[in-house]
């Protein structure tokens, strides 16, 4: 779980970001498709301001907007499950969205979500094979993220949703789905991460993803097992923490390094309203040893109002519970 206090720092700044440049943005858009503080209505995600300067124009924004429109209009008749209208995190408060269609090409904006401004844009053609979708840009050799950024994604679809996988990150999306180790950061010190359909966000998933043959060798399963022994708990406690205390669990998997386990490992509790782990501190061949840790309040210290709700009540830990590598069987 990324810091909570990072995040908090993040969004007052963004809130402060978001305050002055309401005040100040004058970059004029078409009366139709903006709000009343000049943002354009973009008709998937909130409402955008332009940032002109060195990294694109006022002809480059005319250009975006109407191919991105364009695309939208026709987007059901493209005849390509394939295309619509991805997005992709780029750490705390930065995203990039991208719609494409065979037909009419792609326009991929990348958000600054502060304000939410777009710092950097990019359009062009798209070329589509059975396997592959590549994003040929009309400006790479204007824009710097035109020229870094992958144009060629590998389809990949997990179940009901598709992803755009870039094809060097093939590995790194089965880490992800498995959950069976972490994910790289990017250069700039984010983990990286997938162009996903919006559409899909909803929809259900698989065990493994679909891949074409070519990537097959890259294809990890999670680890699925099950507690077969619990045993007696004890509490940890921290002299510096006033409220809460660790309650540990030991449990007993029926796996081990047979079948891919290893200590330190974080498995997850299968329908866990909780979201419960166990994280292994001993593996063998065929069995692997772990705890439940619980957070709770110590006895006698009494509940304060602006204290978030930490769960008190916890349902009993059993024999046959399902716990998985994967983060994704909830």
């Amino acid at each position: 779980m990324r810091n909570v206090t990072v995040r908090f720092v993040a969004l007052t700044l963004c809130l402060s970001f978001a305050a002055v440049n309401a005040a100040g943005q004058n970059a004029e858009q078409p009366e139709t498709q903006t709000d009343k503080y000049g943002r354009w209505k973009n008709g998937v995600t909130e409402d955008w301001f332009f940032e002109l300067g060195e990294k694109y124009r006022s002809e480059d924004v005319a250009t975006a907007q109407k191919l991105w429109n364009e695309i939208e209009k026709q987007s059901n008749n493209a005849g390509d499950e394939w295309a619509g209208v991805y997005s992709i995190a780029e750490g705390e408060v930065n995203m990039s969205y991208l719609r494409w269609s065979p037909q009419h090409g792609f326009v991929r904006f990348h958000i600054y979500t502060c304000l939410p401004a777009v710092r950097g844009l990019d359009y062009g053609k798209v070329v589509v094979s059975e396997d592959h979708v590549e994003l040929v840009s009309s400006r790479a050799s204007e824009t710097e993220n035109s020229e870094e950024s992958p144009t060629k994604y590998v389809k990949v679809k997990w179940g009901e949703r598709h992803y755009l996988v870039a094809e060097n990150d093939i590995e790194s999306f089965f880490t992800y789905t498995s959950g069976r180790g972490s994910l790289p950061y990017t250069d700039a010190g984010v983990p990286i991460d997938f162009w996903g359909r919006i559409d899909d966000s909803a929809k259900p998933i698989a065990d493994v993803p679909v891949v074409p043959s070519a990537y097959a060798e890259h294809v990890k399963k999670p680890i699925d097992t099950r507690i077969i022994k619990v045993g007696r708990s004890y509490t940890e406690v921290d002299p510096d923490n006033d409220v809460w205390l660790d309650h540990v669990t030991p449990v007993t998997l029926n796996a081990g390094s047979n079948a891919g386990l290893k200590r330190g490992m974080t498995l997850h509790v299968v329908k866990s309203e909780d979201y419960e782990t166990v994280v292994l501190t001993r593996v063998g061949r065929n069995y692997a040893l772990g705890i439940i840790v619980r957070s709770m309040r110590k006895p006698g210290v009494p509940l304060v109002e602006f204290e978030p709700n930490i769960k008190r009540d916890y349902p009993p830990i059993e024999v046959g519970w399902q716990v998985s590598t994967s983060p994704h069987k909830q």
